[in-house]
């Protein structure tokens, strides 16, 4: 009986194994092939070095951002030595390098090749991922759904079967109608993914107003075995109860002190949602205790979809009757619920998104973040009035954040007095800045400011000793990071930058977040967390402050975020609020420009120096 039980499982993991080749391969629609792939010609010792320099040349040339010369020096390899054992990687980086640009068919068809070619391969498993994914670029979302599906069915990888699963439920909750969806059921109806595909068609009945289809599906979900989905069936069951009788195209009325706050809530940045929502309740609580406010909030999952964000604000302002809204997280996510917001003329705050111009949309629509360029102005005049720095240098890289701060700053410089000595430009993707290094090094400034993104800068600052580049550094908000802090060395001390997080005004506000972060979460402070914080406890403010009716909220939050209409005299005014954060004794803490520099060298840390920086 043992005997033939260990034969019964080696034969069901052949068969298992079988399985995935041949999935991976027909499924995805590749047409069919051999489960061992063609025979190549194996390399001698001579070819096999040939084929690595190519290699080593091809990844140079990525990494140096030449995509056309990569793709170039990779089809050549390819042809020549297809047997060469980094191939099927090659043809994986070919196909990322097309969907990058939105390229589809030619992605599509390097990923048909690798899974054909090279079907034993480790990169089978990325490739089938990425295959998907490009099926959705191309509009193909709901053959790119079940081929996943089945292959998921046979997946024996563990490092991708994540990132598979991450992928399916991304296609089912944005990617794929309400028609994809109904036919993709009745395609699976075995899955084991049916019932977030269940879930996903009645939020498409339910944005539609067809309640009572909706109500079927969620009632179905509800009583299944999946727990996170039965709890979201449950709370959008209790919408649908909490808003009878509401004719179609029928607003509630607005209740005033109602917030609604829009997340990506499920999905690929479902960590960053739940952040944001955690923060906003964190402050939403805090002020009800101190003030014996009433305040509530109701939150919406945007999922990370412009489209999905769009509907989850239309249903909070006219379903819910919200005051204002808050949130959005993502950029492309928040723009699309701000579209919906001015048009419905409701406020609509967003503390998180990075992109900076979304106030732009229309006069109902805010932010609080601090733009680049105003924190970059606050930090020139720092340097000239309080560092008291004449020769000035800027090092950035050539591309156009980069270019666009150099320029701020030193026109800036320009105005109070300063002199640029030196203004030189790298290459993104270099490691060796000798050549910039050396033209810094010959301008001798007494200041330089250097403007880049983490992966460059960790690169970059432990050159300067080495280059004999000895400046006070002067950095973006980039500089902000407890990994530049771990790897840029002695080199980082007495650096200084700007929060963009952190207005001067709401430091006592940001002690209170840490506080009760941390004794809620027990854990390190969470950078999105606290800008649910901030943006939640922004709008309370006004709110309670008298304003009555959605218009006043809007004027009033006007005069809070300054927002003027005139950008000049909008970026004039954060900058007078743009927290500048120095390095003491290999810690990030605010920098305070009315200290002497001997007494901000001795002072203690406070509760910022663990602050709002990035992960490890």
């Amino acid at each position: 009986m043992e005997a033939t039980s260990h034969r019964g499982q080696h034969t069901r993991a052949r068969l298992r194994s079988a399985g995935v080749v041949l999935l991976a391969t027909l499924l995805l629609g590749l047409g069919a092939c051999s489960s061992r792939g063609p025979s190549f010609k194996s390399l001698n010792a001579g070819e096999e070095v040939a084929a690595e320099r190519d290699y080593a040349a091809v990844l140079d040339a990525y990494g140096r951002g030449d995509v056309a010369r990569a793709r170039s020096l990779s089809f050549a390899l390819l042809d020549a030595q297809p047997g060469f054992r980094g191939a099927a990687e090659l043809r994986r980086r070919l196909a990322e390098s097309y969907m990058e640009e939105s390229d589809w068919e030619p992605a599509l068809d390097q990923l048909g090749r690798l899974l054909e070619d090279y079907p034993r391969s480790d990169e089978r498993w990325p490739a089938i991922v990425l295959k998907a994914q490009a099926l959705a670029g191309a509009g193909r979302g709901l053959d790119a759904a079940t081929g996943l599906d089945r292959a998921l069915d046979y997946w024996p990888d563990n490092a991708w079967q994540s990132r598979a699963e991450g992928e399916m439920a991304s296609l089912l909750d944005g990617a794929l109608s309400a028609v994809d969806l109904q036919e993709f059921m009745a395609r699976r109806p075995h899955s084991r993914r049916l019932p977030r595909a269940k879930l996903a068609l009645a939020q498409r009945r339910m944005e539609a107003g067809e309640e009572s289809a909706a109500r079927t599906l969620l009632q179905d979900v509800a009583s299944g075995d999946e727990p996170g989905l039965r709890v979201r069936a449950r709370q959008l069951l209790a919408e649908l109860d909490g808003a009878p009788g509401l004719a179609p195209g029928q607003a509630a009325p607005v209740r005033t002190g109602l917030v609604g706050v829009l997340a990506p809530l499920s999905g690929r940045y479902q960590v960053y949602g739940e952040a944001f929502l955690d923060g906003a309740q964190l402050a939403l609580n805090r002020y009800n205790e101190q003030t014996l406010g009433q305040f509530e909030l109701v939150s919406a999952d945007t999922e990370g979809d412009p489209v999905v964000a769009a509907l989850a604000a239309r249903r909070l302002i006219r379903r819910d009757g919200v005051a204002a809204l808050l949130g959005g997280v993502l950029s492309n996510s928040t723009a699309a619920a701000a579209v919906e917001a001015n048009a419905s003329e409701v406020p609509l705050l967003s503390p998180a998104a990075t992109a900076e111009n979304i106030h732009e949309i229309g006069p109902w629509v805010f932010q609080n973040n601090i733009t680049s360029e105003a924190q970059v102005l606050a930090l020139a005049r720092v340097a000239i009035t309080d560092l008291l720095g004449a020769r000035f240098a800027v090092l950035y890289p050539k591309q156009g954040n980069g270019m666009a701060l150099a320029k701020v700053f030193e026109d800036t410089v320009y105005g109070l007095g300063g002199e640029i000595v030196a203004s030189v430009s790298y290459e993104v993707g270099m490691t060796d800045f000798s050549e910039p290094l050396e033209q810094i090094r010959l301008a001798q400034p007494e200041v330089l400011f250097m403007p880049g993104e983490v992966e460059q800068l960790v690169l970059l600052v432990p050159q300067l000793a080495y280059h004999d580049v000895y400046a006070q550094l002067l950095g973006n908000e980039s500089w902000n990071s407890r990994r530049l802090l771990r790897l840029g060395g002695d080199g980082l001390e007495g650096a200084l930058f700007p929060s963009d997080l952190l207005l001067k005004r709401d430091r006592g506000l940001y002690r209170d977040f840490l506080r009760l972060y941390e004794r809620r979460y027990a854990s390190s402070v969470n950078p999105v967390a606290a800008r649910g914080f901030l943006g939640m406890t922004t709008l309370l403010e006004v709110m309670a402050g008298g304003a009555e009716g959605r218009g006043a909220l809007r004027d009033q939050l006007a005069l809070r975020t300054a927002d003027t209409g005139d950008e000049a005299a909008r970026r004039e005014l954060l900058a007078a609020q743009v927290t500048l954060m120095t390095v003491q004794r290999g810690e990030i803490r605010p920098y305070d420009e009315r200290d002497a520099p001997a007494e901000r060298e001795t002072a203690a840390p406070d509760a910022f120096s663990n602050g709002f920086i990035d992960g490890p």
